[in-house]
C-alpha cells in the first residue's frame, strides 16, 4: 500500500502568468502563512490557438526566471517547484514536445480540450461549452465522448513526457447526480481502468485535485473509487488545490478524511447491460 498523501504540500497552483490572480511572490507568501512546506507552481502551458487561460509563448521564459529568482528568497522556509500544466493535443504533439523538452520539476498532463473532426471543445469549461462539445462533436453520444477522453489520458501516459495526471476525471464537472452518465456503469468503469493501467505502466502519479468540491460536481477529481483503484495499483497520489487565487491554496485539504473513509467502503456494484452485478 502506498503512503498517505502529504497535507503540507500543494502540487497544483496558478499565477497571473496564466489564469491566476496573483504573482509568484504572493503565492509563495500565502503558502507560507498557511504552513505549507512544499508547493508546485503550475501555470497552463502556451497553446497553439487563442485561449482565455494559458501562458503566452512570449512570457514562458519570464515565468521560469521569476520562479527561480523569487523562490531563492524563501528557500530556507519552503520548497517551490517550477512546474507546468500541459496538454498533449492531437495534431499538435510537436508543440507540446518542444515545451516539455525545456525541462520542468513538476510536469502535469491534463485534458482540457478535445479535438474531433476539426472541432475543438472544452471538457472542463462551462456547462454550455460541455453541451456544445457533446452535441457538436459527438452527436450527443456521451459514451463516445468519455471514450475519447480516457483514451486521451492513455496517450498522455504513453508519451512519457509527464509525471502527473491532472484532475483525472474532470469531465464529470457537470455530471452531478448523473446528469450525463452513470459512474457505476460497467462501460465507464472499463474506460477508467484502461486509463489507470496506462498510468501505472508509465510510472506516473495521480493528483487528488480538491478544487472539484467547489465546482458543480461537488466532488474531488478523481472520485474516491478511482483513488482506491490507484492505491490498489500502487500508483502514487498527491494533493492539489488547483488554486487560482492565493487564498485557495490548500483548499479542501481537510476533506481528505472523508475521502479516505469513502475509499474504505465496499466498492459500488457496476451496472451492466444485463442488470446490476
Amino acid at each position: 500500500m502506498i503512503p498517505l498523501v502529504d497535507p503540507a504540500a500543494d502540487h497544483h497552483i496558478h499565477t497571473r502568468y496564466s489564469d491566476g490572480s496573483a504573482g509568484v511572490r504572493e503565492v509563495i507568501e500565502s503558502a507560507l502563512r498557511k504552513g505549507f512546506r512544499r508547493i508546485a507552481i503550475t501555470d497552463h502551458m502556451p497553446l497553439p490557438f487563442k485561449t482565455r487561460y494559458a501562458v503566452s509563448m512570449e512570457a514562458i521564459d519570464a515565468y521560469r526566471e521569476e520562479i527561480r529568482r523569487v523562490r531563492e528568497d524563501y528557500a530556507h522556509a519552503i520548497e517551490v517547484w517550477m512546474g507546468l500544466e500541459m496538454e498533449f493535443l492531437p495534431g499538435f504533439e510537436p508543440w507540446t514536445e518542444k515545451i516539455a523538452a525545456v525541462g520542468w520539476e513538476h510536469a502535469i498532463g491534463s485534458v482540457h480540450n478535445i479535438f474531433v473532426n476539426g472541432q475543438i471543445g472544452m471538457v472542463n469549461g462551462t456547462r454550455a461549452e460541455f453541451g456544445r462539445l457533446l452535441k457538436g462533436a459527438f452527436d450527443g453520444d456521451i459514451r463516445a465522448l468519455c471514450t475519447n477522453y480516457y483514451r486521451h489520458i492513455g496517450r498522455i501516459a504513453a508519451s512519457g513526457m509527464f509525471g502527473i495526471v491532472g484532475h483525472l476525471d474532470v469531465l464529470k464537472k457537470h455530471n452531478r447526480d448523473g446528469a450525463y452518465f452513470d459512474e457505476t456503469a460497467s462501460w465507464y468503469h472499463a474506460l477508467v481502468m484502461e486509463a489507470l493501467d496506462a498510468v501505472a505502466a508509465a510510472s506516473m502519479e495521480v493528483e487528488i485535485n480538491l478544487s472539484g468540491y467547489d465546482h458543480p460536481a461537488a466532488a474531488p477529481y478523481p472520485s474516491p473509487w478511482i483513488i482506491a483503484e490507484c492505491r490498489r495499483r500502487g500508483i502514487p497520489i498527491l494533493l492539489s488545490s488547483d488554486a487560482h487565487r492565493p487564498e485557495n491554496i490548500g483548499r479542501n485539504f481537510e476533506r481528505m478524511g472523508e475521502i479516505l473513509n469513502e475509499i474504505s467502503r465496499p466498492e459500488p456494484r457496476r451496472i451492466h447491460a444485463s442488470g446490476i452485478r
